[in-house]
């Protein structure tokens, strides 16, 4: 797959809507995309808690107050907004 060439669509509208419902019907996929969003909010986090760290080495009395809480992340909710369906040529 690495090494595969886009060709022309060849597919019907039928069987790209056929293949679509099959890839958001998958089974799991719900838990995979709450796992990948809980993921990424730990990256930010710790990202977020690196940065008051250096904030608060250059000037920690005025940073203090400003930077309460920015690391106080939580999920409100995720949507699938792109789903690549490859197909093989």
């Amino acid at each position: 797959m690495l090494d595969a060439h886009l060709v022309a669509a060849v597919r019907t509208e039928a069987e790209v809507k056929e293949t679509l419902a099959g890839a958001v019907g998958l089974e799991g996929l719900d838990t995979h995309l709450a796992h990948a969003v809980e993921r990424r909010r730990q990256e930010l986090v710790a990202e977020r808690r690196e940065l008051v760290q250096r904030i608060e080495r250059g000037n920690a009395e005025r940073s203090r107050e400003w930077l309460r809480g920015i690391d106080d992340l939580s999920s409100a909710g995720y949507d699938l907004l792109a789903l690549r369906v490859l197909f093989p040529a």
